[in-house]
């Protein structure tokens, strides 16, 4: 498998319009009709779509999709650290070894089910407390655009989101909006977006918890723009269903893989790219400014000799200090990386035109 702190986010602030995105190769095609890889084309717009609002659980039949033999379906799973990914997964597949919540790389597992090979992808969540959001959307790219130039693309994404949780966190709503990035318009109607961990939740509760969801503030622009809204009872034949119906979708490319593999782009020029760019800066102006205030704060405190402030109030200052530390980093980082594939093309560049025959005139 090729390997390629979190700013707080107004609970009210909408989640903005998805933007046009193009589709991609075998768009349109079933996904039996992969034996041979294709070629990875240039894609075009296709419009919006408006689609109402569906229910949790429409029921579909329990005898899996007829597939051909050499069919591979793969489902990336995705949302916050905790939601339930690797559970989803161990349950579904079987499989005892799938690690347990909290993966820290990408995790491929696969399982045969109606003729057809299911692969599960485990991603890490961008609010993983010990790797910066700018690793964890390089390994995810690395992985897409990978699988992407292999020819193998993607069922559908199954988004997980614990209906235990009574408010959605800052942490959350910017995972959110990353995966928005990633995924683009056009691939939004082969996202579930699935709430888990219901035996721990009142049914009525879960049912306004669920409604909340449904709403613009939250996953509304989502569901609008094609996502369907789904629940994760967490047994085996719950998870299955859910993968009965992304077996029927067509394979589709992600906006990430598009914009790498087919426009070219680096990992800092891509939608979601910008978007962590942008909350790094704004994330690092806000401490700029806090750090300020507190040092205005404890010179009072020393001018008045109130050594009990002035002393939590450094210590305030220095927590302050090193979480500007660690964003001025991560942003730099992203930058770097940005540099460094601009460096590599060119210097590709250079040496195909080193190797073109030259002119000989006499």
């Amino acid at each position: 498998m090729a390997s390629p702190g979190n700013p707080q986010i107004s609970e009210n602030k909408q989640i903005p319009s998805l933007r046009e995105v193009p589709g991609g190769p075998n768009h349109g095609k079933k996904a039996g009709h992969l034996a041979n890889k294709p070629a990875v084309p240039s894609v075009t717009n296709t419009g919006r779509r408006p689609r109402p609002l569906p229910g949790p659980e429409q029921q579909v039949s329990a005898i899996p999709p007829e597939a051909s033999p050499d069919t591979e379906i793969i489902i990336a799973l995705m949302g916050v650290t905790g939601a339930g990914k690797s559970y989803f997964i161990r349950e579904v597949s079987g499989n005892s070894q799938v690690k347990e919540e909290g993966t820290r790389e990408i995790q491929s597992y696969s399982f045969e089910y109606g003729g057809a090979r299911i692969t599960l992808v485990d991603t890490p969540g961008f609010n993983d407390t010990n790797r910066s959001d700018t690793e964890v959307l390089r390994e995810i790219a690395d992985w897409a655009s990978e699988s992407y130039r292999n020819g193998r693309l993607l069922s559908g994404i199954i988004y997980l989101h614990p209906i235990t949780h009574t408010r959605m966190e800052g942490s959350a709503l910017k995972n959110l909006k990353v995966f928005q990035k990633l995924c683009g318009q056009e691939f939004l109607g082969n996202v579930f977006l699935t709430t888990t961990q219901w035996s721990n939740v009142d049914p009525a509760e879960g049912g306004i918890r669920e409604n909340s969801l449904r709403g613009w503030d939250f996953w509304g622009g989502l569901i609008d723009e094609g996502a369907t809204l789904q629940r994760f009872r967490g047994t085996r034949e719950s998870g299955m269903e859910l993968i009965r119906r992304l077996m029927q979708k067509d394979q589709k490319p992600l906006d990430i893989q598009d914009q790498i593999v087919n426009k070219h782009m680096t990992l800092l020029e891509t939608a979601a790219g910008k978007f962590i760019n942008e909350e790094l800066i704004a994330q690092e102006e806000r401490h700029k400014e806090e750090i300020e205030f507190l040092e205005r704060e404890r010179q009072e405190a020393i001018n008045e000799r109130d050594n009990e402030i002035r002393e939590i109030l450094a210590a305030e200052q220095a927590r302050f200090q090193k979480n500007l530390e660690r964003v001025s980093a991560e942003k730099k980082s992203l930058v770097e990386l940005h540099a460094a594939e601009v460096k590599r093309r060119k210097g590709g560049k250079m040496r195909e035109g080193m190797g073109r025959p030259q002119l000989v005139t006499s």
